[in-house]
């Protein structure tokens, strides 16, 4: 556990005092090491909580999860393969075929 720097917080710490001005601390109601405890029991390897508490960090395999790509042949699902910053798709669609930046609506 790494201690906080300056005046930061655990996320939990935020989490339950915004629930507390909500009134709905009674949902929020554990420890860190019990929030801990539950997010690792979804993990499909009883012992990776254990392992974590031990080494501070698990990995679910024995292979590198980087340089993996979903689609084999590297090629973008457009027309082209390619990234398209103007998509003709878009245009067909009625949209606009470049990004366009359009600024956020003021609330009336």
């Amino acid at each position: 556990v790494v201690k906080p720097i300056h005046d930061t917080k655990p996320n939990l710490d935020i989490i339950q005092g915004l629930a507390k001005r909500l009134g709905l601390s009674d949902y929020f109601d554990y420890t860190i090491e019990q929030w801990v405890d539950a997010e690792f029991k979804e993990l499909p390897i009883p012992m990776a909580a254990d392992h974590m508490k031990k080494h501070g960090v698990w990995a679910a395999s024995g292979q590198p999860s980087y340089g993996k790509t979903l689609n084999p042949d590297h090629r973008f699902v457009t027309k082209t393969g390619k990234i398209e910053l103007y998509s003709e798709r878009l245009k067909e669609a009625g949209y606009d075929a470049l990004p366009v930046y359009a600024p956020p609506v003021q609330p009336p």
